[in-house]
C-alpha cells in the first residue's frame, strides 16, 4: 500500500456533501443517520484504505483535522475523550462512524494477509466468519467440491476411445492453424471422462498439461455448455446490453476514485459510437464490483501478478476497454491464452466458467459480483436468490427486465 503522507489531503467529495458543509448542515455533527454522512464516510474509507486497512489514531486525527481545516464550524462541537492522553476529540461522530466503517469492511476479507494477521493477533478465536480451507495442494488455493458425474460411459465410448479423443486433441491443438470443428467434435465425445479429473485433486498446473486445448476461450466456454447447459458468452450480451449505462452510472454516483475516473474517461475517448458502445459494455464488466463494494483487483489486473489464487483477468495497462489480448491466470497458470482475440466480455465468461469448471468457491472479495452473474445474467443456479443480489437486480430491472 501507499506511505501515509505527511500532510493528508482530502479526496474529492461529492457534490452533495460538499453543497451540505458549505450550508453547514450539522447532519455530520448528529448520532441519527443520514445520507450525506454515509456518503461522506465511504468516500474517506475509500481514500484511507489505499494507504491502510487499520488507521491509526494519529492517521485518524490527520483526517479530521484535514477536515475541520476546510469546515472550521465542525470545530464547534468538540467531545471530551476517556483517553488520559487526549483530552479533546475533534467530531466525535465522524470519529465513531469511520471507525465503524472500517471494522465493517475488514470483517469478510478473512483472507487478505494483513486482517488475516492483525486477527491472529489480536482478535478473539471463534468470532467472526469461518476461514475455509485454503489450498488442497502447494499452489492450488481455491477450494474444490463434490459435482455429480455421469454414471456410465455414452454408446461406442469407453475408456480406450476417451483416451485416443484427449491425444488427437492435444496433437491438433499444437498446430498452427487447429480444426476447431474437429476438436469441437471430440471434446463432445469425452467430456464426462474430463470432468472426474476436474472434481478431483489433480493441479492446476497439471490440468493444463493434460488439457492444453482448454486454454482456448471458445473450447472451454464449449466445455461449459456441455457440463452445464449454459452457453455463458450468448447469455453475458443478451442481458446485460441495455443495461451497462445504468450500471455505469450507479458506480459514478457511488465511487470517485481514480479507477473509476481513468475508465470514465477511456469511454468518453472513443470517437467511433460503436467502439464506444463496446467500450462502454466493457467498462461496465469492469466496474461492476464497485456496486458491491467489493475488490475490482480480485477481478482484473494491468501488467500485474494477481493478489489471489483464484481466477483473474489479466489485461495489458495500455489497452484496457479496447484490448484484445486478455488472459485469464489461475494458481499463476495462463488457463486462457491471449491468442484467441479474447476481449473483456469474452473473459469475463471464461472467468465465470474456470469457477465452474474448475470446481473453484467463489472469493470472498467477489463472492456478490459472482452470484449476481451466477443468478442474474447467466441464469446457472437453482437456488434460491440471496436477498442483497435480489435487491441490486431490482435496482437494474428499472432499466432492464433482467428477471
Amino acid at each position: 500500500m501507499t506511505p501515509w503522507p505527511v500532510r493528508y489531503q482530502l479526496p474529492l467529495l461529492p457534490p452533495a456533501v460538499i453543497a451540505a458543509f458549505e450550508a453547514k448542515d450539522r447532519c455530520f455533527l448528529q448520532f441519527k443517520r443520514n445520507s450525506f454522512r454515509n456518503q461522506l464516510i465511504q468516500c474517506l474509507y475509500d481514500d484511507i484504505s489505499k494507504f491502510t486497512l487499520y488507521p491509526s489514531s494519529t492517521q485518524y486525527s490527520d483526517v479530521l483535522a484535514a477536515l475541520c481545516s476546510k469546515y472550521p464550524y465542525l470545530n464547534e462541537f468538540p467531545s471530551r475523550s476517556g483517553s488520559s492522553s487526549q483530552q479533546f476529540v475533534l467530531c466525535p461522530t465522524l470519529l465513531e462512524s469511520l471507525k465503524n466503517k472500517f471494522k465493517k469492511e475488514r470483517a469478510p476479507l478473512i483472507n487478505v494477509e494483513t486482517v488475516a494477521i492483525h486477527k491472529s493477533k489480536f482478535g478473539n478465536p471463534g468470532r467472526g466468519p469461518k476461514r475455509t480451507e485454503d489450498c488442497l495442494e502447494n499452489d492450488q488455493a481455491c477450494c474444490r467440491t463434490h459435482r455429480d458425474l455421469p454414471h456410465s460411459l455414452p454408446i461406442g465410448e469407453d475408456d480406450a476411445t476417451v483416451a485416443k479423443h484427449h491425444q488427437d486433441m492435444i496433437i491438433e491443438y499444437r498446430k498452427l492453424r487447429p480444426d476447431m470443428n474437429m476438436l469441437l467434435d471430440r471434446q463432445q465425445r469425452s467430456w464426462f471422462m474430463r470432468a472426474k479429473d476436474f472434481d478431483g485433486r489433480l493441479r492446476t498446473v497439471d490440468l493444463k498439461a493434460k488439457y492444453p486445448w482448454l486454454c482456448s476461450a471458445q473450447l472451454l466456454l464449449s466445455e461449459m455448455k456441455l457440463r452445464f447447459g449454459k452457453d455463458l458468452d450468448k447469455e453475458l450480451h443478451q442481458r446485460m446490453k441495455g443495461v451497462e449505462d445504468k450500471i455505469l452510472s450507479l458506480v459514478k454516483l457511488k465511487c470517485k476514485d481514480n479507477f473509476v475516473s481513468e475508465i470514465f474517461a477511456e469511454i468518453e475517448c472513443e470517437i467511433n459510437e460503436s467502439t464506444k458502445r463496446d467500450a462502454t459494455f466493457n467498462g461496465a464488466i469492469l466496474l461492476f464490483p464497485r456496486l458491491f463494494k467489493e475488490s475490482v483487483e480480485t477481478l482484473v489486473i494491468f501488467d500485474d501478478t494477481p493478489k489471489q489464487n483464484t481466477p483473474t483477468i489479466a489485461i495489458p495497462r495500455a489497452q484496457r476497454l479496447a484490448s484484445k489480448f486478455c488472459r485469464i491466470i489461475l494458481d499463476g497458470q495462463e488457463i486462457v491464452e491471449h491468442h484467441n482475440d479474447v476481449d473483456i466480455s469474452l473473459a469475463m465468461s471464461c472467468i465465470f466458467a474456470s469457477y465452474f469448471i474448475y470446481d473453484i468457491q467463489y472469493p470472498v472479495q467477489l463472492k456478490n459480483t459472482l452470484l449476481f452473474f451466477e443468478h442474474i445474467i447467466f441464469g446457472v443456479s437453482n437456488k434460491e436468490i440471496p436477498v442483497t443480489i435480489h435487491r441490486m437486480a431490482d435496482t437494474l430491472c428499472k432499466v432492464i427486465d433482467l428477471l
